[in-house]
């Protein structure tokens, strides 16, 4: 995409096709940075729920423990 905005747009005096090709890339990149909020929302539920099931799993072992 790069290259064409260069090649087609920038060095062809074409500034339609740049900001087309503008838009297209702004439109990715603000598309990556949602995918990128959704995956840390994700994950850190995941390690949420890891870090409660572990603590569940410790606190019955340590019940398990004689008073002596």
């Amino acid at each position: 995409m790069t290259a064409n905005l260069v090649d087609k747009g920038i060095i062809g005096k074409n500034l339609p096709y740049i900001w087309q090709t503008g838009g297209k890339m702004l439109l990715v990149s603000a598309l990556g940075l949602l995918v990128a909020f959704g995956n840390i929302y994700f994950a850190s539920h995941q390690a949420m729920q890891v870090g409660r099931q572990l603590r569940t799993m410790l606190f019955a072992k340590v019940l398990t423990f004689s008073d002596c």
